[in-house]
Parts: structure tokens; sequence; C-alpha cells
């Protein structure tokens, strides 16, 4: 099972909590100072002939968590296009999870367990690039790049993949798009939430902003 996990910065807190009430949905405090939407958007009805004759209601479901704190909202879901409708929205901003910094937080011992994958790009003085990938349980994203020369010196990188096995997990999380989250493998909402409460918390810590940039 595919669980995609979705990371946007928003602008206003009342923009959200307006389109959470145009779906149907059931608030879960459970939370501190993160509220949890189960949210679900009628998409069709049928009829499932059968001795009771009952009426089936299908529905896009998602699961959606407001960091109030960080001005950070969270989607869980299995297809985008049951959470497209509601990210159609100028208060949401992509969280860039492939950007340097973002990835050195990541990449660090106070979250990972361990990188497994390691996808960059080289970009030239003569606009050539070459791609790197390195696999393997026991790399150091950093320690890689810093051999490689360029340490302190980023604006020539480009990350475009990473997989993490985060710190008490046994699964992994592969980022291969910009605030995209996949987790391969059949997990309970309570461990999928615990990853990304660790993540959120780790990369706020850190200073970055919306852009995935270092705030001054």
């Amino acid at each position: 099972m595919l669980n995609n996990i979705y990371v946007y910065k928003y602008m206003k807190y009342t923009d959200i909590v307006r389109k959470v009430e145009e779906y149907q949905f059931n608030k879960i405090d459970y939370y501190e100072n993160i509220e949890v939407y189960s949210i679900y958007n009628l998409k069709s009805k049928s009829l499932i002939e059968c001795e009771e004759n009952n009426t089936v209601y299908l529905y896009d479901k998602f699961n959606l968590y407001i960091f109030k704190n960080e001005k950070i909202v969270v989607f869980t879901t299995k297809k985008y296009q049951y959470i497209k409708r509601f990210c159609n929205d100028k208060n949401l901003v992509k969280y860039n999870l492939l950007s340097v910094e973002c990835f050195k937080l990541l990449a660090s011992k106070d979250f990972s367990r361990s990188l497994t994958n390691l996808n960059i790009q080289f970009d030239y003085i003569d606009n050539e690039g070459e791609d790197f990938e390195l696999i393997g349980s026991e790399i150091d994203g950093m320690e890689v790049i810093y051999d490689m020369g360029f340490k302190g010196n980023y604006e020539n990188i480009k990350i475009k993949s990473y997989s993490i096995q985060p710190l008490k997990c046994n699964y992994l999380i592969n980022i291969r798009s910009v605030n995209r989250i996949e987790v391969k493998k059949k997990c309970s909402e309570n461990e999928i939430i615990e990853t990304v409460i660790k993540l959120i918390t780790t990369i706020s810590a850190g200073g970055i902003d919306k852009y995935g940039k270092y705030m001054d």
C-alpha cells in the first residue's frame, strides 16, 4: 500500500478552517497544538443489489493535520486527486523537502536512522550537469557531498530524490518530489502521524522557511 504525505506552508489559519468546512469532516483532538481532521468528500453513490437493498456512498477520504505553531498543514491520502481541490488555493505553498537545507536536517542523526538512497545533480559553469545516485544503508549524505568538494557551497547542487529510514521506524520514507513523501508499506495512521510530527519538528527547529531556505 502506498501512503502519500503532502506538506504545505499556509498563510492564514482561518482560510484553512473555512476550507475544511466545505467538506464533510470529523475533528479529532489527539495531539497538542495539532488539529486533526478526517475529511470525506462525497463523490458518488450507488445501489447495491442485495437482500437489504442498502445504499452505499463512495467517498474520497483523506486526513489533514494543522500544525498551528509552525503554520504547516499536512495531508495523508492514497491519491493526490482526493486533495487536489483543497490544495488549489493561494493560501497554500508547497514545502520544499528537496532543498539542500531541508535534506541536511532530515539526514541528520536527530531524525534519520539511515539514509538508503540519494540522487543528486551537479550543475557546472558550462551548464552541463552530472547525476549521481548513491545506494546503501550506510550512506552519510552530507559527508558524501563534502567529499566531492561542495562543503558550504550548494548553489550548483540539486537534490532529485532521497530515501530515509526515520528513527524508531521499520519503514522508509521516499522523497521524490518537492512536497510529497511516499511510504510504501502498510502502516497505521498513528505510525504515519508520529513520523510526520518528528519530521515537522525537525525542519521547524532548523529554522526553514516555506521555500526550504534558512531564515535569518
